[in-house]
């Protein structure tokens, strides 16, 4: 569970670092770059997720309270 909280708040740093250079005078590889980064951080938080028997939906927020339930 504590590696996927920390991949989930990785994830959203990158969401976020993303999402910034959308609305600034960056160049469209660099954009690409960030987003590329972004889609690694989610697949490797759903890996994480997954196999633990977690399912995550949507865009995850690091202050929330994880639960798993069985």
């Amino acid at each position: 569970m504590k590696e996927l909280r920390e991949l989930i708040t990785q994830h959203a740093t990158a969401f976020n670092a993303a999402r910034a250079l959308a609305t600034t005078q960056y160049t469209d590889e660099q954009r690409s770059q960030a987003w590329d980064k972004e889609h690694q951080a989610d697949y490797k938080m759903g890996q994480a997720a997954q196999a633990i028997g977690v399912n995550l939906i949507g865009y995850v927020n690091p202050q929330i309270e994880l639960m798993v339930l069985s």
